[in-house]
């Protein structure tokens, strides 16, 4: 499974040599996909979904989208405010899998090292860096 970000593209350039800072939300879902693009682009900015498999990640630094989960993207994740708070107060493990599930998107506490990310571009995922070429 790959956990997506959405940022403006001329940060690429520091992302590439820096990676993608800690802190930083990741989703699951095409609505916060959309909904994220849309925000980019109606702060004046060109706007790129960057990628990372999940199976890459610290599993311990994946933490729930507390803020996601206080003040939800109603919009985009189809629910109420009421209604994510019920369910997560329902929830009997609050992980980052559970916030996953619910609202679609979870927080990162680490950096995520620049080789790991992927540009998506339609269809297709590229590296964001080029892989080091082979001797």
């Amino acid at each position: 499974m790959y956990l997506r970000h959405v940022t403006a593209s001329h940060l690429l350039e520091s992302i590439a040599s820096e990676g993608i800072r800690p802190g930083a939300y990741l989703l699951n879902t095409d609505d916060l996909e959309s909904y994220y693009l849309g925000t980019v682009q109606d702060e004046g900015h060109e706007a790129v979904i960057l990628a990372v498999d999940l199976s890459t990640l610290d599993k311990k630094a994946l933490k729930p989208d507390q803020p996601g989960i206080d003040e939800p993207i109603t919009s985009a994740i189809g629910m109420d405010e009421d209604e994510v708070w019920e369910a997560w107060e329902e929830t009997k493990r609050k992980d980052w899998q559970a916030c996953l599930e619910l609202i679609g998107s979870v927080m990162y506490a680490k950096a995520i090292p620049p080789e790991l990310i992927l540009v998506c571009e339609g269809d297709d995922m590229r590296p964001l860096i080029d892989p080091a070429p082979k001797p």
